[in-house]
């Protein structure tokens, strides 16, 4: 039995590292018993797309079923809902996409009293994840070089048990992915034509992202004589960030104030379908940070869904990825002309023809079913021997 652990709300809908852990338990219920475990009841979008998927509420911290399994576990899991698995004999094992790199980039580290303090906070649960890990799940090979030289100081013990070199039977890439049970297959829509072109911010607004430089692209386009729209599709979750609060006062302009929409309160699946089904690119722009050299954000995910082109800077893992494979246009800054330019690019039909064939291309590579197999054979692995 696999259990999933991504600790995070699930009533309101699904992002980011809860999103992963659905998709991943998609796939994987074709070829393996698997459940995910949350805090609260799925919101009824969220059901309706995977009912295949076995769901449990449970407390903090859970109790762990008898006879042991495999548990995996998110960066928003708290330590101490690891600590139950573990006591009960369970392997955990940790999806390590996110790092504490990012955590320097919380609103509430860079407006506490003490921002050092406060990040060692969120740092220490971090390590204590390391710590309970007996393997780790990571998106990338450069992630799977970053997270070896963590060990190497927190857990040499299993770098010394890992018997091979590689590391490969310790740290098992899954790159950022898709389920091809999702929402635009519970969901079809058929966008009504639109007066005018759409772009789509298909993530969260956090500091280590800069939406305010796709408004100000958008407003260089409109004053061009191309309008179009932006939708910013998620809303703001607890404090509003300074990237956030950016992007509000780039769009209170009397100028773009008619072309960008803000999600102020949850927007359906459905919803969300229609606003990807009819967008001509996803904007994910951001300042160069050696965060994003690390990997693609997970809002690629909707990019392989919806056949989306990208937008995004020419620097990091996925402006690399966008460059090497064809999947939209990278810009070489955040200056506004940049992004401009970028988004006149993407409109041209015969380039968007081109990426969205690309996108569809590669996206069969990126689908968790494709992995699935080689998942599981890595996970039973692991097991005990009396549990495999």
């Amino acid at each position: 039995m696999i259990c999933m652990l991504a600790g995070v709300e699930t009533a309101e809908g699904l992002n980011g590292v809860g999103m992963r852990a659905f998709e991943m338990a998609a796939a994987l219920t074709a070829v393996c018993d698997i459940t995910v475990l949350v805090p609260d009841e799925p919101h009824p979008d969220v059901q309706a797309t995977w009912p295949q998927v076995r769901w449990v509420t449970t407390a903090v911290p859970p109790t762990a079923p008898a006879g042991g399994g495999v548990v995996i576990y998110t960066f928003a899991a708290e330590p101490a809902e690891v600590v139950a698995f573990k006591n009960a004999g369970w392997t955990c094992l940790f999806d390590a996409i996110v790092w504490p790199l990012e955590y320097l980039t919380y609103e509430r580290v860079r407006q506490a009293v003490n921002p050092a303090y406060a990040y060692r906070s969120l740092l220490g649960d971090y390590l204590r994840q390391i710590r309970l890990a007996a393997a780790f799940l990571v998106g990338s090979e450069l992630e799977k070089q970053v997270l070896t030289a963590t060990l190497a100081t927190e857990r040499p013990d299993l770098l010394l048990q890992a018997g091979d070199p590689s590391l490969d039977g310790l740290i098992h890439v899954l790159p950022v992915g898709w389920s091809r049970t999702n929402e635009r297959t519970r969901f079809p829509a058929n966008p009504a034509e639109r007066e005018r072109p759409l772009f789509v911010w298909n993530g969260g607004s956090w500091n280590h992202y800069n939406p305010a430089a796709a408004i100000e692209g958008l407003a260089l386009l409109v004053e061009s004589g191309q309008p179009a729209d932006l939708w910013f599709l998620y809303p703001q979750r607890g404090t509003p960030t300074a990237a956030f609060r950016a992007a509000r006062e780039a769009a209170d302009r009397p100028s773009v104030r008619p072309y960008v929409h803000f999600a102020d309160g949850q927007t359906s699946l459905s919803q969300r379908v229609e606003h990807l089904q009819a967008a001509s690119a996803s904007l994910c722009l951001y300042p160069a940070h050696a965060l994003w050299d690390l990997c693609p954000p997970m809002r690629l995910r909707e990019s392989l869904v919806y056949d989306l082109p990208v937008l995004t800077p020419r620097r990091g893992a996925l402006g690399q990825l966008v460059d090497q494979t064809g999947i939209g246009v990278t810009v070489g800054s955040l200056h506004p002309q940049d992004v401009a330019v970028g988004m006149r690019w993407i409109l041209d039909p015969a380039r968007q023809h081109a990426a969205r064939r690309a996108v569809s291309d590669l996206a069969g590579a990126y689908a968790y079913e494709s992995r699935a197999d080689q998942l599981t054979t890595w996970v039973n692995a692991l097991r005990p021997r009396g549990q495999r």
